[in-house]
C-alpha cells in the first residue's frame, strides 16, 4: 500500500497557511518560468541559443546591443523534479534529520506546488546506476508514485556519491523541452555537477537547485556511511580538524555559487522538514525578483 506523501505535504503546507503559500498554491510561481507566448514581459541581452525571432531589432538599433523580447508562457509549464540516489542521501542534515526525508517532502512540497497550478509533473532519478524517468503528467496519483519509488527504490544498488551529474547529464542529451528543473542533491552533488552540463542545460531551462544541508564530520554522533561506524570519538573533539572541515566547506560553497551564477540558475540549503515551505517560497519569490531586474 502506497503511504500518502501528498497528505503528508499539506499537512506541511497548513502549518504555513498564510498569504504567501496560498499565492504560491494559486499559481503565482508561474512568473519564474519564461517562455513564447502572447504575454510580453520585458527585454533582455541576447545570449546564444534564443530563438532569433524574438530579437526586438528596433531597440536593439536604439541601444546598440542585440535585444530578445521575454515572454510570460501561458501554456503548461514541465516540471521535472530531480532527486540524487547518491549514498551520501542516506545521510543526516546538520540538524539530524533525516536527508532523504527532508529530500522526499520538498519533492513533494514542489509537485504539488506544480499540480495546484495545472503543470505536468515529471520525476528523476538513478536506481541500479541506471535512470528512472516517471514522465510528466497532472495528477496526485503520478506524484505519489513518484515519491514512492524514490523512497523504495530510490537508494537501491547505487555506489555512487551522488548520481546528479550522470541524470542531467541524460536530460541535457535525451530531453527535449523547455522544463523547470528543481534539482534536489546535497553540497556533494552540487559540486559534482559540471560547469558545461549547467550552463547548457540552462539555455532553454530555468535550474532551480536545492541543498539538503550535510552534517558535519566533527559534529556529536556524526555517522560514516562509507565505512558504516560512528566518526571517531577523538576526530569529532579536534578543534583543529573541525577549523580545517569549515574552511572545505567554505571553499566549496564559493566553487558552488560561482557555478550557478554562470549558469543563471538558482540555489538555496534546506535543513529540516520545518524549513522546507519557508525556503522554497524564498527560492521561487528571489528568482522572480532576478527576473525583474
Amino acid at each position: 500500500m502506497l503511504k500518502s506523501y501528498i497528505n503528508r505535504v499539506k499537512a506541511n503546507i497548513q502549518i504555513y497557511s498564510n498569504k504567501k503559500t496560498k499565492n504560491i498554491l494559486e499559481g503565482s510561481y508561474k512568473s519564474i518560468y519564461y517562455g513564447r507566448s502572447l504575454d510580453f514581459e520585458d527585454l533582455r541581452e541576447y545570449n546564444y541559443g534564443d530563438n532569433v525571432k524574438d530579437i526586438d531589432w528596433k531597440s536593439s538599433s536604439r541601444t546598440g546591443r542585440l535585444l530578445v523580447r521575454r515572454y510570460i508562457a501561458e501554456r503548461k509549464h514541465y516540471v521535472l523534479i530531480l532527486l540524487d540516489s547518491g549514498k551520501k542521501m542516506d545521510a543526516d542534515t546538520e540538524s539530524g534529520a533525516s536527508k532523504k526525508e527532508v529530500a522526499l517532502l520538498t519533492a513533494g512540497t514542489l509537485a504539488y506546488v506544480a499540480y495546484k497550478n495545472h503543470d505536468e509533473i515529471g520525476f528523476m532519478f538513478n536506481k541500479n546506476n541506471r535512470i528512472s524517468f516517471h514522465d510528466f503528467k497532472t495528477s496526485e496519483t503520478s506524484i505519489e508514485l513518484g515519491l514512492h519509488d524514490y523512497d523504495v527504490n530510490g537508494m537501491e544498488g547505487n555506489t555512487d556519491d551522488s548520481c546528479v551529474e550522470k541524470d542531467l547529464d541524460f536530460i541535457l542529451h535525451n530531453i527535449n523541452k523547455s522544463m523547470i528543473i528543481f534539482v534536489i542533491t546535497d553540497r556533494f552533488g552540487t559540486s559534482n555537477i559540471k560547469a558545461d552540463t549547467l550552463k547548457k542545460l540552462g539555455i532553454k531551462n530555468d535550474i532551480f537547485i536545492i541543498n539538503i544541508a550535510d552534517s558535519l564530520m566533527t559534529g556529536e554522533g556524526s555517522f560514516d556511511i562509507d565505512a558504516n561506524s560512528y566518526i571517531p570519538l577523538n576526530w569529532v573533539k579536534d578543534d583543529r580538524l573541525h577549523q580545517a572541515e569549515l574552511d572545505l566547506r567554505k571553499e566549496i560553497d564559493g566553487r558552488n555559487k560561482e557555478k550557478i551564477k554562470q549558469a543563471k540558475a538558482s540555489t538555496c540549503v534546506i535543513d529540516t522538514k520545518e524549513e522546507v515551505v519557508p525556503k522554497i517560497i524564498e527560492l521561487i519569490e528571489r528568482r522572480r525578483d532576478e527576473y525583474r531586474r
